[in-house]
């Protein structure tokens, strides 16, 4: 693509670039929120359509604040430039430099003209003869008084040829510069847009291969776990050998393990949905105390192995929802709060308000540092070391999203050493817009 056209010597100062040049150039000398100069640096990439890399480039859609500072202190050095150029600093010296050297001829002159008087008057003169000396005077000093606004004219007449060279050079500098700057700069939108879009298509090719893997990964657990119902009931009819015993002490293993084996793939499952935007909700009237009551029962033995008590308080709470993804949250917060709740109790409580409805998860474990906050809800983000502590870092943001795409909001209040307790609020009537 063609950014500008070299300058032909006829029109060198008169800014012969395209439109986009020209823009570029006045925004750079208009106020820095003036309409032209926004329009001149916004849009420079091109919006990307998947996941991560859709923020990354949003992110882009300004000019970056180096850009900025860079043009804030080339208009500022341009400012300070054609000021002094207006105000004749160079003029005002050479001046300066003139009435300091006709001060020094004056006084030398008065001197002269002393000392010639003295002589006179010793001498003992006629009255002529100062009369001659006071016309010669007077002639001298007519004569440099024409010497002088002849060369007062002379300087003031190179003063303003010089300025207009000087403002000249100065105005194809800066074409010049403004050229090579928004050269480079195109060249580098260029090649980040590319990048963007090589991004773009990585992250598209990884989601497809999320699904894809979670979808096949999924596929042998139903008749494992169907396997292990069978050969439960096999042991059932044997309650007391001691065979049976320890088979079903290895078939609840199983069925741990295969818990949170379909855990983790509904993690990737929901995470390719919600970075491909194929996220559904079957909304339905549903009872969030009887969800929460129905889960807390489910992780009551995980607790339990943990050492920590489930404590909980779920009134019967109506509201439109998608009750399969209330329990993959709970099941999320719970999951955390049992991992990282140090054998303590867990409290959950649910409330009303007027228009939604409150569930609080509360641990009284490790906590989270205050630096860590701000991107637990992010993708594969983790508080603590993955030697320690197993998962993928995919839970909350999993959570977040569910939560978001109901029309409500999921906070977290925690400090280190103190447990955390997380907040999710969902309004009654369920989302305004159902996502599609």
């Amino acid at each position: 693509m063609e950014i500008g056209r070299p300058c032909t010597q006829t029109d060198l100062g008169q800014h012969c670039f395209v439109t986009e040049l020209e823009r570029a150039r006045l925004a750079r000398h208009a106020p820095l929120d003036s309409p032209l100069a926004t329009a001149a640096n916004a849009e420079r990439f091109p919006e990307a359509s998947h996941g991560d890399t859709a923020s990354m480039a949003t992110k882009h859609n300004k000019p970056p604040r180096e850009r900025d500072q860079t043009d804030q202190s080339l208009l500022a050095e341009r400012r300070t430039a054609d000021r002094k150029l207006a105000d004749g600093g160079v003029e005002k010296r050479a001046r300066e430099v003139v009435d300091r050297a006709r001060e020094q001829a004056d006084d030398t002159l008065e001197a002269a003209r002393t000392k010639a008087i003295s002589k006179l008057e010793s001498s003992g003169a006629s009255l002529e003869a100062f009369a001659i000396a006071a016309t010669e005077q007077a002639k001298e000093d007519t004569a440099l008084a024409i010497e002088r606004r002849t060369a007062d004219f002379l300087l003031e007449s190179e003063g303003q040829q010089r300025r207009r060279a000087l403002a000249s050079i100065l105005d194809v500098e800066r074409g010049q510069t403004d050229k090579h700057l928004l050269l480079e700069r195109a060249l580098v939108d260029e090649r980040l847009a590319c990048i963007f879009a090589e991004l773009a298509e990585a992250v598209r090719i990884r989601d497809d291969f999320v699904m894809l893997a979670s979808h096949e990964l999924n596929t042998p657990l139903t008749p494992l776990s169907l396997r292990l119902q069978s050969l439960a009931r096999e042991a059932a009819k044997h309650p007391d050998s001691p065979l049976a015993r320890h088979v079903n002490d290895y078939i609840e293993v199983a069925k741990r393990q295969m818990r949170r084996f379909s855990a983790l793939i509904a993690d990737l499952l929901d995470l390719s949905r919600t970075a491909s935007n194929t996220l559904t909700l079957d909304l339905e009237s549903a009872d969030f105390g009887a969800v929460v009551l129905e889960t807390v029962t489910l992780y009551g033995p995980q607790a339990a192995m943990a050492g920590s008590v489930l404590e909980v308080d779920a009134p019967r709470i109506m509201g439109r929802w998608d009750e399969l993804l209330l329990r993959r949250v709970l099941g999320n917060l719970l999951e955390n709060a049992i991992k990282f709740g140090l054998g303590e109790r867990i409290r959950v409580r649910l409330q009303a308000t007027a228009e939604t409805a409150r569930l609080t998860v509360q641990d009284m474990g490790i906590g989270i540092a205050a630096e860590d906050l701000s991107r637990i809800f992010g993708r594969f983000e983790r508080a603590v070391s993955s030697q320690n502590y197993g998962g993928l870092g995919l839970g909350l943001s999993v959570c977040r999203t569910i939560v978001e795409a109901m029309g409500g909001t999921i906070t977290v209040q925690s400090e280190l050493g103190k447990g955390s307790e997380f907040t999710v609020e969902l309004p009654l009537s369920g989302p305004r817009v159902a996502p599609t």
